[in-house]
Formats: structure tokens, C-alpha cells, sequence
């Protein structure tokens, strides 16, 4: 038994064109908050956006690089292939009548682990799944979108690896990064990160073609995951590294603390700590309303604000 764990996904970050035209999904459609408007710290010629429940807890965040003039991903291993959502019992049904009503291509009602859930993409291509479960401990589900009870979204259920052999990430998941294998269907294996915390599961499936992957718009670029704080995460820093993982060095986000690895397979992983928070440079009431820059990036706002493509901000939210 490992010393240190973690305690679920943090959150999973994909890449999408039109960036207004993303902002009026996420929000508009499928209710979550908009927490955060920023630039890809790494290109500051991209905005990063970032959606999650109510104040933006670790284990609700589905964040995007905004790429407008890039190609359309292709979907194959190894990549993240999936981002699944919680939504409370018996409401998968209100969840496909609504997204019909909206114009939103969905699946038939399936069944997965003993669990209803339908499928969709978005209006990039990204694959979104919608899974009743349990409501995860601490969520905050965006009661002020406007959308019905039955149909909010409660944080991230689990994401999808698709591999071109999983034997070697299964065991890499469960001896190095503490995952334990809960089931078995129809080619696809559960690992559970053992709590009632959002986003708890990581999905494997094998795709045994020989299709040639390229990670661009509708496309998940990475998956993060949950730890407390910088002592832990330098711990896991040298438990990766000890199994032979070349690991980058800590890097600042702000929100948290990253470093970045490839898991066997081939697909990024992060491990982001969950403090110090969204509310870390604007009021719970603000979150999402402006555009936010890191320290050293703001000497450079005005020049920045007239590279990305201009966006309509959410109004902030009323005090009372």
C-alpha cells in the first residue's frame, strides 16, 4: 500500500476552435460555471478556459486551450479519448430529452458498470459522456445556470484511456499511482481511485488498430490528477521518476501546481495540488468574468488582449 495517494482526477484539459463558440456550450448547454478565463501560460497567444461546478473545486474541471485556426483532431490510442460527468439518479433520461431539445446529437440510454449513461460530442468532436452516480462529496453543482434541477452536472465521473495494449498502463495505474481494477465489460477496465470524491474512476479500453492519433481540436490533451499540496506532489515527483518516467519540473499555475509525465501507454498525465484554488485572483461572486494573467504575464495584458479573439464574459454573480 502506497504511503501517498490521490485522490482523484483533478481535471482533464482538451483543446476546442471557436472560442466563444465553446464558452456558449459548456455554459449554455450543459450548465457548468465558466471559473475562469486565462491564457495557456505556456503560450500566452491561446486563451485556457476553465469550467466546473460552483467555485471550481478540483474534480469538476473540464479546461480547454482555444486553438482557432487548428485541424480537427483524430481519435485514436493512445490518447484520453473521453471525459464522462455525474449526474444525480434516474436523471439520464431528462438529460437526453433536454440535449435533444437543444439540437445535441445524443446516444441511446446504455448501461455501463451496473450504470445508465448516454454519449454526445461537442460542437468540436470532443466525445462527453453523462453518468448517474452517487453526487460526489463537496460538489457545488451551478444551481444559478438556469437549467432544471434533473439536469445539472455534479463534477467529472471518470475518463476514458484508449491504448494500443493496456496491460503494461493497467499495472503502471495500479503499482505506481495507487488505482485499484474494480470490473471488467465489454473490453473496457475500471480503476477506481477508492474515495467518494469527483472524478474517482479511469476507464481503459485497447484499440488494437493501426490508426495514427493526432491530438488538435476535439482532442483531450491531458489528464490531471488530485494532490494535496507541494510536499505530496514532490513526492510523487520522485515516485514517478524512481519507475523510470521523465518528469518536468514543478511548474506554477496558480490555481495549483503541475508536474507532467507519460504513462507507458503514451498519454500525459499531471499532477496538480488542490490548492491554492480559482478564488486565488477573483471573488467567488467574479469567477470567470475577466481575463486573468499570471503575475508575469501582466506587463504584457495589453498586448495579449489584442492577439486572442474577443469573447463575451458572463456577468458576475449577485452578492445576495
Amino acid at each position: 500500500m502506497l504511503d501517498i495517494a490521490l485522490s482523484g482526477i483533478h481535471h482533464v484539459t482538451a483543446i476546442c476552435g471557436d472560442p466563444q463558440r465553446n464558452i456558449d456550450f459548456y455554459t449554455g448547454i450543459l450548465g457548468l460555471r465558466l471559473v475562469k478565463v486565462t491564457v495557456n501560460f505556456d503560450d500566452p497567444s491561446s486563451y485556457h478556459f476553465y469550467y466546473g461546478d460552483a467555485t471550481g473545486s478540483p474534480g469538476t474541471l473540464l479546461t480547454f486551450f482555444a486553438w482557432p485556426n487548428s485541424q480537427t483532431g483524430i481519435h485514436a490510442a493512445p490518447q484520453a479519448t473521453a471525459v464522462a460527468f455525474v449526474t444525480s439518479k434516474n436523471s439520464v433520461g431528462d438529460w437526453k430529452t433536454y440535449l435533444a431539445k437543444h439540437g445535441v446529437a445524443v446516444s441511446d440510454i446504455q448501461v455501463r458498470f451496473g450504470q445508465q449513461l448516454i454519449s454526445f460530442s461537442d460542437p468540436d468532436g470532443l466525445t462527453i459522456e453523462i453518468i448517474e452516480d452517487c453526487t460526489p462529496e463537496h460538489s457545488k453543482a451551478f444551481m444559478e445556470s438556469g437549467l432544471p434541477e434533473t439536469t445539472l452536472l455534479y463534477g467529472i465521473h471518470s475518463v476514458t484511456l484508449t491504448e494500443h495494449n493496456d496491460d503494461l498502463t493497467l499495472k503502471y495505474l495500479s503499482e505506481v499511482m495507487g488505482l485499484t481494477e474494480i470490473g471488467h465489460e465489454n473490453g473496457r477496465t475500471r480503476m477506481s481511485l477508492g474515495d467518494s470524491s469527483a472524478g474517482r474512476y479511469v476507464d481503459v479500453v485497447v484499440d488494437t488498430s493501426q490508426a495514427r492519433g493526432r491530438i488538435a481540436r476535439g482532442n483531450i490533451h491531458h489528464v490531471a490528477f488530485r494532490t494535496p499540496d507541494q510536499d505530496e506532489q514532490l513526492l510523487w515527483k520522485e515516485r514517478v521518476k524512481s519507475y523510470g518516467a521523465h518528469v518536468s519540473d514543478v511548474m506554477e499555475r496558480c490555481y495549483f501546481q503541475s508536474i507532467y509525465y507519460r504513462e507507458p501507454g503514451g498519454v500525459l498525465f499531471e499532477i496538480a495540488t488542490d490548492t491554492p484554488g480559482m478564488e486565488f485572483d477573483q471573488s467567488y461572486q467574479n469567477l470567470g468574468t475577466a481575463l486573468c494573467l499570471p503575475p508575469w504575464l501582466e506587463v504584457n495584458r495589453t498586448a495579449i488582449e489584442q492577439i486572442v479573439v474577443p469573447i463575451t464574459y458572463p456577468e458576475p454573480l449577485s452578492e445576495n
